[in-house]
């Protein structure tokens, strides 16, 4: 006859398998979280998808103040050089990094050529502005070619206007009167210094009595600028000051 064992000792014998249990689970996430590196408290964090690399460096232009442009070209990362319907051109720029375009009021013409040199050796390089009047007429027409010289910060400041180029043409095909006529003055710009070469003339007359100068119409609707004595120029306290004559 089989002996009855009271139900308290089942109960008992119940509980212990599942402490048993319960500490063989608990010892085996210990293991597993000490092999990972990390305490069995601590949850995995959610992934997150890796920021996607930039683009590389394009600068683009903002629609406005250049939606009325055919065409626009960005220069130095500065400036903007802009082209209307007819050809005309207009020089834009941004006194900071983060400002709205500023539009330069010097220039005027088809023909506006940009470049830059720190004249002054002071911040930022200067913008050489090469703006070409022309004239265009049958059966003559006339060229005057001006370089600014200009410091481009919060206001524009003009440091030097000065003629680097004048021609008058006149040809008359009825009874051959020929006249040509140009004057040209090469100008080099460096950290701290300008060079102004000579003036050189040409001039070819044929049937024709026309003076070979430029002409003071001409001269009055691009400015007025003169050419400049030839010699080689350093900036000293704000102002060019000639080292050699040539």
């Amino acid at each position: 006859m089989s002996e009855r064992r009271p139900c308290g000792v089942v109960w008992l014998s119940l509980l212990t398998l599942l402490t048993s249990w319960l500490a063989i689970g608990c010892s085996h996430l210990s293991r597993r979280a000490e092999k990972e590196g990390q305490p069995v408290s601590a949850l995995p964090a959610p992934s997150t998808p890796a920021p996607r690399p930039a683009k590389p460096g394009t600068t683009s232009l903002p629609e406005k103040p250049f939606s009325s442009y055919r065409d626009t070209t960005l220069l130095f990362g500065k400036y903007v050089l802009a082209h209307d319907d007819e050809g005309y051109a207009s020089v834009f720029y941004k006194p900071y990094s983060d400002s709205a375009w500023v539009e330069i009021p010097q220039v005027y013409g088809r023909s506006v050529e940009l470049d830059t040199a720190n004249v002054d050796r002071q911040g930022e390089p200067e913008l050489l502005l090469t703006i070409e009047y022309k004239r265009s007429g049958n059966p003559d027409y006339g060229i005057i070619r001006t370089l600014h010289i200009l410091r481009t910060g919060p206001i524009v400041d003009s440091l030097l206007a000065m003629r680097v180029g004048c021609a008058n043409y006149h040809h008359s095909w009825e009874d051959g009167e020929l006249n040509n006529f140009e004057q040209t003055q090469q100008v080099t710009a460096g950290y701290g210094v300008l060079r102004i070469g000579p003036v050189r003339t040409t001039c070819e007359r044929n049937h024709s009595t026309a003076p070979c100068e430029c002409d003071a119409q001409d001269l009055r609707e691009a400015g007025g600028a003169p050419f400049a004595r030839p010699g080689h120029y350093y900036w000293q306290h704000d102002r060019l000051a000639l080292v050699r004559a040539r």
